[in-house]
Parts: structure tokens; C-alpha cells; sequence
């Protein structure tokens, strides 16, 4: 009875990594048309043919976006819901193929793994700072004409900008290898903080770590905005699991345990600030319940600046709540995760951000929740 189920782990395994290598595949519809990635004859006819079906059919376009993630969001239920049992083996091979799959993925619906690229290079080649002055002053340079946001100076924190320095010193001066080490080195950080989310989900769940840990590593959204697309959300997320790992370490002494958990967070809030609205949850951790409501604060922070609420930001909080104990906050994440993938389908279809889109896609994001009046998926959720 062990080795069919293991068998029939695998093949939802085998299956999952399948519709992953087609999205991968797909994302090279959406390349900029300014950038070439492979030059390569045989490699450059099938990028022609993506983006023929990307930029010129866009009907088509959407309809295949929404099936594969249709297809990618039904196989993540149908083992996170149907609660199928995955081994460590099992899992690591997951999480090997997905990574491997992705990295040669073009970074599909943002530019901002360019801008991390340049941002690094106005710092190794022109002695330049990125937080004070912008791409646009370096114009000539030949990385600008496929960057977006070149008037503005970067957002990120200068802990991030420490960071994104040696993919980009390996790679100079050849851009396509500084891209792909750039998503190596997101990546890398991304297999750091699923390492950081076991070893919490081993203290919060000692018989379910695994599970827990599925549950993550083989959501949609994460995948696509870390791998694929190379946002350095994981960065700031592993530094945060890493600071709630010590904090809720029973082997360090208060004297050093908060100092070393409050340093750890200090290096989150340095790669993109969001994580500055967790400290109060540091000095209230006997009172409150840091996943849940930290979770739900980094949520709150997006309806701030609505205009702003991309799906990549929804990482912050969904990691935290899929370490909650409590069912609606785990449902919450998990349809979030889907709304945040199917809200690209109008970007597809009109190719630009412009209305009708946002209202379309804010309408996406909230549709799966209403999920949530039903009792038979409370009580699926519940069974987690």
C-alpha cells in the first residue's frame, strides 16, 4: 500500500513539474521586444514564435495563460487539499525541477530584475549611487532600453543593493549570464527560505513539517514571482524567517535570542522596509500570534497604496499566514495565491496596465475568496 502511494506521489510530482516547464516556456511570450536572450537560430525561432502568439494574439495568449495556470493551481489543490503525502525525497526533486525549470525562464510581467541589474552596475562600473541618481543619467548604456521606471532612483533599501552586487560583478560585462546569475542568486535565497519555513514548520507542526512545507514550496504565485520572475521578495522573506527562527529559539537565552532575532529583521527591513511592521509583534510574542496577525499586518500594508498592490508584494503575507495555526488565515493565503496569478489574464489580453485592467484585476484577486462563504471549503480548509 506504501508503494502505490509513493508511486502516485510521484506522478503528481511528475505532473506538477510538466505544466511548470510549459509556463516556464510560455513566459517567453511576453519578452521584451528590445532584448535578446539567445541567439541562437534554432532557440531564436522558437522565441519568434512565442512572441508572435504573446504580443499579436493575444486572445490566444490569454486563453493558454489561463489554462496552464488553471492546470498548475488544480494539481497544487489536489495535493495540498487532498492532503497527499510527499516525502523528503519527494520533495527535494520538486523543488529541484521547479527550480531548474524556472531559471530558464524569462522573467514574464515586470521589468524589475533589469532595474536590480543596473542598479548594481551603476555602482561596479560607473562608481555611481543608484539611491541617488537614476538610470537615465547613464542613457547611453546600452542595459537602459529594456529597463522600466528609468527616471526614478532605486526603492529598495541599500541592503539589497549590497546584495544584488556579485551576480552582477560575475556576470559583467555580458548581460544575458548577469540575468540568469541574478535569478540564481533570488533563487538561492528562495531555497534558503524554504530551508528557514521547515525548520519553523518543525516547532509549529512536528508532524506536519513537511506537509507545511509542500504547501508552500508548490504554491503557484511564489513560484512564478521568485523564480520566474526573480523578485527579491525572498530575499527579504528569509531574512524575516530567519529573525521569527531565532526568536522562537528555546536553546539561545533571551539575552542573546532577541538581539540576534532583531539584527536578522534589521537585514529583512534593509532589502525592502515592508518588514519594518513586524517589530511591534517581536515585544508582544507571548501575547500574539506573530504568523497570524504579522501575516495579515503585511497584507494591510499593500491597501495602502492600492495602486501599488501588485501580486509579487502578496508574498510577504502569505508566507507568514501558511505558518498560522488557524484555518481561515491558511485559506486566506492560499486564495489569495490564486487570485494573484489569474490577475495577470487582463495584462495579456489588452497588453498594457492601463483601464480597463486595474479594476479587472482587483475584481480577480477578491474573486476567490467569496470561496470562503461555503461551508464544504471551511471545512476542507479546516482538515489541514
Amino acid at each position: 500500500m506504501d508503494s502505490q502511494i509513493q508511486k502516485k506521489s510521484w506522478l503528481w510530482v511528475a505532473l506538477f513539474a510538466l505544466v511548470w516547464f510549459f509556463v516556464s516556456l510560455y513566459s517567453y511570450t511576453q519578452r521584451d521586444l528590445n532584448l535578446t536572450i539567445f541567439n541562437t537560430p534554432f532557440l531564436q525561432q522558437i522565441q519568434n514564435s512565442l512572441i508572435e502568439l504573446g504580443y499579436y494574439q493575444r486572445p490566444m495568449a490569454t486563453l493558454l495563460f489561463l489554462i496552464l495556470s488553471l492546470l498548475l493551481i488544480g494539481l497544487y489543490c489536489k495535493i495540498v487539499l487532498g492532503k497527499l503525502t510527499l516525502n523528503k525525497s519527494q520533495l527535494l526533486a520538486a523543488i529541484g525541477l521547479l527550480v531548474g525549470l524556472g531559471l530558464l525562464a524569462y522573467p514574464i510581467f515586470s521589468h524589475d530584475i533589469f532595474n536590480y541589474l543596473f542598479n548594481a552596475k551603476m555602482v561596479l562600473v560607473y562608481g555611481a549611487n543608484p539611491h541617488t541618481q537614476t538610470a537615465l543619467d547613464f542613457a547611453s548604456d546600452p542595459w537602459v532600453r529594456f529597463m522600466h521606471n528609468v527616471h526614478t532612483a532605486a526603492p529598495y533599501g541599500y541592503g539589497w543593493t549590497a546584495i544584488s552586487l556579485l551576480p552582477v560583478w560575475l556576470g559583467l560585462p555580458r548581460f544575458t549570464i548577469s540575468l540568469f546569475l541574478m535569478k540564481a542568486w533570488v533563487a538561492g535565497f528562495y531555497l534558503l527560505e524554504v530551508f528557514l519555513f521547515y525548520k519553523l514548520s518543525l516547532k509549529l507542526f512536528p508532524k506536519k513539517a513537511l506537509f507545511r512545507t509542500a504547501i508552500m514550496v508548490l504554491n503557484p504565485l511564489l513560484l512564478v514571482e521568485t523564480i520566474i520572475v526573480g523578485h527579491n521578495d525572498s530575499v527579504m522573506m528569509a531574512f524575516t524567517l530567519l529573525s521569527l527562527l531565532i526568536l522562537y529559539s528555546d536553546s539561545l537565552p533571551s539575552i542573546k535570542r532577541y538581539p540576534l532575532a532583531l539584527l536578522a529583521w534589521l537585514a529583512s527591513v534593509s532589502i525592502k522596509y515592508a518588514t519594518v511592521v513586524l517589530l511591534p509583534f517581536y515585544f508582544l510574542k507571548q501575547k500574539i500570534d506573530i504568523f497570524t496577525w504579522g501575516g495579515l499586518a503585511l497584507l494591510i500594508v499593500l491597501l495602502s497604496r492600492p495602486g501599488q498592490l501588485h501580486s509579487w508584494y502578496l508574498h510577504w503575507g502569505i508566507v507568514l499566514l501558511l505558518l498560522s495555526k488557524k484555518w481561515w488565515a491558511v485559506a486566506l493565503a492560499l486564495l489569495l495565491s490564486i487570485g494573484g496569478l489569474l490577475r495577470y489574464a487582463p495584462f495579456i489580453y489588452y497588453g498594457n496596465w492601463d483601464a480597463p485592467v486595474p479594476l479587472q484585476r482587483y475584481i480577480i484577486l477578491g474573486l476567490p475568496l467569496l470561496l470562503l462563504l461555503f461551508k464544504p471549503v471551511q471545512e476542507l480548509f479546516k482538515k489541514l
